[in-house]
């Protein structure tokens, strides 16, 4: 999460430090910019992502968007324990996600509509525009490996299920730590599945050639079986979640 607030902060003092140094950074008034394009990271209830919006403007009340997302999702079971068994790079310590078996990373292709609700005045305040947009969603699960002791010489990078049984993998004595993102990739699944979202929109540019847009909103994946992330909790093929997004990005005629 500070991670994301730090991007955050910094992409847009680097859109402000370049607004002020452009010589086209110019209003123009009683034209219709018809294009626009954005960038962005979204943080939610269930993980994080990127978002890549691509918006036509037939009127000064309707947006056509097409959105790409890519996302992490988390189980709202999901929580990280530290165990004493690792002697990893000389440390005592090893984090891990316990009775995690899979993560579950996403891209959506969403298309739909804005509509404004409120508009700013010339040189300040904001937009206010209503969205609601639906799409496809494929998401793709990635075995997640341990470092499994099974004697003092003998530590095996494993996942769920291969060449251990579930009592190995789920004692957390047995546990010497995370193997790390690179492992067991071979293992990946995907799961296709149908996504939609409505939210609110805050457009406050100053300038109506730049997009500085906050989204609050509310979404929804639904694959088609129940994704199998955790081990020990009832996992689910519908994932809602409450988001917000910051978006930076520029209009056009």
């Amino acid at each position: 999460m500070k991670k994301i607030v730090i991007l955050s902060l910094m992409l847009l003092l680097l859109h402000n430090v370049n607004a002020q140094k452009s010589n086209k950074d110019v209003v123009l008034k009683g034209v219709l910019l018809k294009k626009e394009w954005s960038t962005g990271v979204v943080v939610s209830t269930t993980g994080m992502g990127l978002i890549v919006e691509r918006v036509r403007i037939p009127s000064d009340i309707i947006k056509r968007v097409v959105q790409l997302n890519v996302y992490v999702t988390k189980h709202s079971k999901e929580f990280k324990t530290t165990v004493k068994n690792s002697s990893f790079l000389g440390s005592s310590f090893s984090s891990f996600h316990y009775a995690k078996i899979n993560s579950l990373y996403s891209v959506s292709v969403l298309k739909g509509w804005r509509y404004k609700w409120a508009r700013k005045s010339e040189k300040r305040g904001v937009d206010v525009y209503g969205s609601l947009l639906s799409g496809v969603v494929l998401g793709f699960t990635k075995p997640y490996a341990l470092r499994l002791i099974y004697a003092d010489d003998d530590v095996r990078t494993e996942i769920y299920g291969e060449n251990n049984n579930t009592n190995q993998f789920l004692d957390i004595n047995n546990i010497e730590g995370y193997a790390g993102f690179w492992k067991k990739w071979n293992g990946i699944r995907p799961y296709p599945g149908l996504t939609s979202k409505a939210g609110l929109l805050l457009d406050y540019g100053k300038k109506d050639a730049w997009v500085k847009n906050i989204e609050i909103a509310v979404a929804v994946d639904l694959y088609y079986r129940a994704v199998p992330l955790m081990a020990l909790y009832k996992n689910q093929m519908i994932y809602p979640r409450l988001q917000i997004s910051l978006q930076l990005g520029k209009r056009s005629l």
